[in-house]
């Protein structure tokens, strides 16, 4: 934005001007260039006779209130930006001297006051006078047709502050303080009275600081006195101790400039309210002097009010309300474009460039309002507005497009919008807001007043700095085109003026030089010039390319950057020099930009550096087709260079595949060898001398050697297919060149064949023997090519395998076919050994159980040609090594082995084993307790005898499932112990475990067996064994016994797989000590000795029960039914009703009638017992039907514990049923 003047198009702020802080009190303004003539002759001159501040924290008072100024802050909201303070102002500091400037323009000095105006010899009216800037006043450079001056915006920004902050010192002596306090009363009187009558609304700000310390009562006194004598109020007078730190300064002039913004706000405000009300008159006002007859007439009411709303935009950017500015701007330009505006100007008057730069500054203003309120797509779209307007204006009014000066100011307008997106830092304002790891972006499309961007096309999009650099290179370079045609006569300096009139009828000389100067910038001795503008516009385009990773765009621009050095900086051949080498194009084939690289080159000498000449040479070849000849002619020339096969072009591709993607130690592997000529002529000029691969893994490197081949090779389709045989060599006997050298160690050699009358595909098949496992990939590759007087060595660490085919003879025809996509050609995988020796388990079963003993028979097989050795390893996989444990037993056939020993730990030694011969082991597995899934690994590691440094392994994994076998189902039935019990009354032994004393319970245990195994079992022997008791009493039982089939508990039983067999055990619990009241838990499990039909290995499953609780100290009431003989359908029902406890209670019994039965008995009755007693109550009950279950009720009531007894079942016959009822048999 150079081209403009400054005040035109900065960011307009706050003026406050700070006085009696500079040591020169004479100094009045420091603006320089600023300061022009009319703002200052005629205006209202403020002179202080008090010595500015001479206090030592001067200079820090000045820096604390400069910091607050905002004149080189970035054109974007402050709260975008959290550093930035709230309030921004433009802060300047002169000496004591001060020049406001004048209210009013001075009268002409001929004016018509000085003659009368008729006959009469009356006086004429009174001239109306005007502002100094205004298009009304004769003296202002507008007068009479202009509309606006850069200067009106220099008069508000650097004359007219709207805060004047003078600066006084307060003396600490007390002895003059009273005279010192006056002089500043009358001083700031003065001012005071002065400012007043220029009618200009400026608040005038003193501070006091204080030159030493005051007393705190004095100092109240002076400044009360003060105030009161200068009738300033608390935000116009502040006071400054002389203690103050460089922090209390800083704070101090924080506070001073918030108490003041709304002061300052007020003050635009009100200019703001003057300049509407004018506008709002919707009349022309009337000149100090009309115009002379036959110039320029007066300004129009529209111009005026196009005047008024830019005035009306300034004070609102003062302010900072981007808004409301805006809406402002865009009324001054739309009433600028008006037709009787713009229309009405002549086209070579300088009126229309005024109008013109006026039209560009408030597009400028327009597009920072934007930008400053995020809403980027607006501001594109007003840039390109504002281009469209001014092309249509050109053409239609001015000289045109086809100018240079029209791309000068398309240059100049692209670099605006640089500018104006690197004052607003939009684009690292949008980057911080990015989640941390997101570079810069390369556009924004953002608009926070727009409701959808649906309809935004991509180019209204805010494309980032180095974009608009470009657009001013590209324009540059046209604009430099159009100069190339100035005709000789514009050239010249000297002109006429006839010359001069032709030019401005011709050329477009707005912001650009005249056409002498203009064609003076192509030469490129001169300072400056076109060369020299395109190359710093690139160099500053290429940070933001670059920045943003936009390499592409990069390298174009350097190459252009290049070429407009290429005549006159040598730097030029280093940048294309790294465009050839190290650009993109390479490696995206991007030949044809590539070729003019290399051409540009080759055209340039090349003596210092002739391997790059050679380099240039050889790819050029590839990609400049249409000048092979000429680039042939000059490799002819000789020399030798070494190229890297990734970073060049080739003419020659080499390829290496491995046919299979893995291999096996000691076994041939087939390689082929592919050569692909890009340039078949190749072949006649350099041929294939030497060819080295390198490996990394267990492959030796391969030399290869070429002679002239046979012509009467096969081939087919361009490609021509050999067989290679590979021999091993030492490196430190055979006799290798120079450039492809092997270190010391064997290789394998061979020798290929060549044939130069130019096939596009050579193949080369040949075979290697790995000696080492493991993965092994192509390292790097080398190619040896010569004639008589060149020599190339071309090189690769990695060879493409993109497209890689494997060429085959089929019915004596070379074809091709294609590997996998996913499948790596240039690696292998190389496998131990294959075993011959096989591991097998003969009599592995399909499950296993819980507490069985398991036995693996283990058979080696050896289809080695040798006898071997080795050792077997057993390894547990899942689950962990401690849930299982196993053993090696002694060998049943195992060659020499000794077969008396058994082996305990998991490595069991092997061999010799013969070939064919089999060698049995068993591996003994501990009892398993829980069900699991068992992985067992065994693992032969042997060498053969022939072999003993070469280990081969093979492995086996083993599933073993492990179940449980069995599982139970118990019923704890109760039942009426035969023996008397102990009499209460005669309890003269002790009790003992050997010899108990207490109570005696009968239980008939049912234990339902469920088989889960996957064959039939035989089932020995089942044992119900008390493991734990609590509550201090025995047990004895019985073994277990099937109840249906007629076996007893001493033989054995089988059974089938998924059935359920009931086995039967007798139990008596007996209390230790008698009238012990403490209930009996008893931990039980059941013990299953069973053996598989087919083995003779007894096992023992473990089944355990729930914990069985019997309270024997409680009253229970047991039912018995028998039948009574002779007689059908009549039972005979035997109530016991025991009372274990030490009470003494009676029970109230009811016999419940029914339907379906009658019964002989008590009805209902009292029954009284002892403690430890017991009694019993028969009935005789005769049913309706027999072969059916009898509901009977006895009601037994505790009469004491209010306690209903439940009759419990106590023989066979006797049930309850869901509901809790006692049923009968009546069978």
């Amino acid at each position: 934005m150079n081209s403009y003047p400054d005040d035109y198009v900065v960011h307009n702020l706050p003026l406050v001007i700070l006085t009696g802080l500079e040591a020169n009190s004479s100094a009045e303004t420091p603006f320089g260039e600023k300061s022009f003539q009319f703002l200052g002759d005629g205006g209202f001159r403020i002179r202080a006779e008090l010595p500015p501040l001479y206090h030592p924290l001067t200079a820090d008072l000045r820096a604390a209130l400069l910091a607050h100024d905002h004149s080189k802050a970035a054109w974007h909201s402050p709260s975008t930006d959290k550093t930035e303070q709230a309030h921004v102002f433009k802060i300047r500091s002169v000496g004591r001297a001060y020049t406001f400037p004048p209210r009013k323009a001075p009268p002409p000095p001929h004016s018509p006051r000085m003659r009368p105006s008729d006959d009469n010899g009356a006086s004429p009216p009174p001239l109306t006078l005007h502002s100094t800037l205004s298009p009304l006043s004769p003296s202002s450079p507008l007068y009479p047709d202009g509309i606006i001056t850069p200067l009106w915006i220099t008069k508000h920004q650097y004359r007219l502050p709207s805060v004047l902050v003078s600066f006084y010192n307060l003396v600490s002596d007390h002895t003059t303080s009273s005279l010192e306090d006056n002089k500043i009363k009358s001083e700031v009187n003065a001012i005071r009275s002065l400012m007043t009558s220029t009618n200009y609304k400026t608040k005038f700000v003193i501070v006091l600081v204080a030159d030493g310390p005051i007393n705190h009562a004095a100092l109240e006194e002076r400044l009360v006195n003060i105030r009161r004598g200068t009738n300033f109020d608390s935000k116009a007078l502040y006071y400054l101790p002389s203690t103050s730190s460089p922090a209390d300064l800083q704070e101090f002039a924080k506070v001073m400039l918030n108490t003041l913004h709304p002061t300052v706000i007020e003050y635009y405000r009100d200019l703001s309210k003057h300049a509407r009300r004018k506008r709002n008159r919707n009349t022309v006002p009337q000149p100090t002097i009309p115009p002379t007859q036959g110039t320029s007439a007066i300004l129009s009411l529209q111009a005026w009010n196009a005047r008024y709303e830019f005035k009306l935009g300034i004070f609102a950017e003062t302010r900072q309300e981007l808004e409301a500015a805006s809406r402002n701007y865009e009324q001054a330009y739309e009433g600028l474009f008006h037709p009787e505006l713009f229309e009405t100007i002549p086209a070579r008057s300088p009126r229309f460039n005024e109008a013109r730069m006026l039209a560009d500054v408030i597009a400028i203003r327009i597009i920072r309002c934007a930008l400053w309120s995020s809403q980027t797509v607006t501001a594109v779209r007003w840039w390109s507005k504002h281009r469209a307007r001014i092309r249509d204006l050109v053409d239609r009014r001015g000289m045109g497009t086809n100018d240079y000066g029209w791309h000068a100011w398309l240059a100049i307008w692209s670099n605006v919008m640089f500018e104006l997106i690197q004052r607003a830092e939009v684009f690292q304002t949008a980057h911080s807001e990015l989640p941390p790891g997101h570079g810069l972006p390369v556009q924004i499309v953002s608009d926070k007043t727009t409701l959808s961007l649906d309809h935004t096309t991509p180019w209204e999009a805010l494309h980032h700095e180095g974009y608009w650099l470009d657009e001013v290179r590209r324009h540059i370079e046209a604009r430099r085109e159009l100069a190339k045609h100035i005709s000789p006569d514009d050239r010249s300096i000297e002109t006429t003026s006839a010359l001069q009139s032709s030019r401005k009828h011709h050329y477009d000389t707005y912001l650009v030089p005249e056409p002498p100067i203009e064609y003076r910038l192509f030469d490129r001795r001169a300072g400056e010039n076109y060369g020299k503008r395109i190359c710093n516009t690139v160099d500053s385009a290429l940070k933001h390319f670059e920045a943003r990773d936009q390499y592409r765009m990069a390298e174009v621009l350097r190459y252009r950057q290049a070429m407009e050095q290429f005549h006159s900086d040598s730097e030029s051949i280093v940048m294309l020099t790294s465009l050839w080498q190290q650009s993109s194009w390479r490696k995206q084939g991007w030949y044809s930009l590539l070729a003019r690289v290399g051409k540009v080159l080759l055209d340039k000498p090349l003596q210092d550096d002739p391997e790059l000449r050679l380099l240039l040479l050889w790819e050029l070849r590839t990609i400049a087709s249409d000048q092979v000849t000429p680039i042939e002619n000059q490799m002819l020339e000789g020399g030798s260079a070494a190229l890297t096969l990734t970073s060049s072009l080739p003419q020659i591709v080499p390829g290496l595949a491995f046919s299979n993607d893995t291999g096996h130690v000691g076994e041939p592997l087939a390689i082929q060898l592919s050569l692909r000529y890009i340039v078949p002529s190749l072949q006649a000029d350099l041929q294939v001398k030497e060819i080295k691969f390198t490996f990394d893994g267990g492959i030796k490197p391969i030399l290869l050697k070429a002679e002239a081949a046979d012509d009467d090779a096969e081939r087919s389709g361009g490609a021509t297919i050999y067989r290679v045989e590979l021999s091993e060599a030492d490196a430190s006997v055979e006799k290798v060149s120079r450039r492809l050298s092997l270190s010391g160690g064997s290789y394998w050699t061979g020798t290929i064949k060549t044939n130069p009358s130019g096939s596009c595909y050579e193949v080369y098949n040949f075979e290697v023997i790995p000696r080492e496992p493991g993965p092994a990939s192509v390292a790097s590759c080398m190619l040896l090519l010569a004639n008589s007087t060149q020599e190339i060595t071309l090189s690769s660490g990695e060879l493409n395998n993109v497209g890689a085919q494997w060429w085959e003879l089929r019915d004596g025809s070379p074809i091709s076919r294609d590997f996998g996509m996913h499948r790596d050609v240039t690696s292998v995988n190389v496998l131990p050994k294959p075993p011959k020796a096989a591991i097998k388990l003969p009599d592995l079963l399909s499950a296993y159980y819980t507490n069985e003993k398991v036995t693996l028979r283990v058979d080696i097989l050896n289809d080695e040609d040798e006898a071997l050795n080795g050792s077997l390893d057993v390894r547990l996989l899942n689950p962990s090594q401690d849930t299982l444990q196993f053993h090696w037993r002694p060998e049943i056939s195992s060659g020499e082995g000794d077969s008396t020993q058994s082996e305990v730990a998991s490595l069991k030694r092997v061999g010799p084993i013969t070939p064919q011969e089999v060698g049995q082991f068993e591996l003994s597995l501990t009892e398993i307790q829980d069900p699991m899934e068992c992985e067992l690994e065994l693992k032969l590691s042997y060498r053969l005898e022939s072999d003993g440094s070469q280990e081969v392994v093979t492995s086996v994994i083993v599933n073993l499932p492990v179940i449980r076998p069995f599982e139970a189902t118990t019923f704890f039935l109760p039942r009426l112990h035969v023996n008397a019990w102990p009499n209460f009354f005669d309890a003269t032994n002790v009790a003992t475990v050997d010899q108990p004393q207490g109570l005696t319970q009968t239980y008939l245990v049912k234990a339902d067996i469920g088989c889960f195994t996957q064959q039939p079992v035989v089932v020995r022997s089942l044992n119900l064994e008390a493991r734990r008791i609590v509550g201090g009493a025995v047990c004895t039982k019985s073994l277990g016994r099937p109840k249906t089939s007629g076996l007893d508990s001493e033989q054995a039983k089988q059974v089938e797989p998924d059935t359920t067999e009931q086995f039967l055990f007798d139990l008596e619990l007996q209390k230790l000590v008698l009238g012990e009241r403490s209930p009996v838990a008893i931990d039980f499990v059941i013990n299953i000795e069973w053996s598989r039909i087919d083995s003779k290995d007894v096992n023992i499953s473990t089944l355990i029960l729930p914990k069985f609780l019997v309270p024997m100290s409680e009253p229970r009431v047991l039912l018995q039914a028998a039948k009574v003989e002779g007689v059908s359908a009549t039972c005979l029902l035997t109530y016991t009703i025991e009372n274990p406890s030490m009470h003494f209670l009676t029970f109230n019994v009811n016999m419940e009638s029914g339907e379906g039965f009658a019964f002989s008995g008590s009805k209902a009755q009292s029954v009284s017992l002892v403690p430890m007693s017991r009694y019993e109550l028969r009935y005789r009950v005769l049913m309706q039907r027999s072969g059916e279950w009898v509901r009977v009720h006895l009601d037994v009531l505790d009469a004491f514990f209010g306690q209903t007894l439940k009759v419990q079942p106590a023989s066979e016959g006797v049930r309850v049923d869901k509901q809790g009822d006692v049923q009968i048999w009546s069978g």
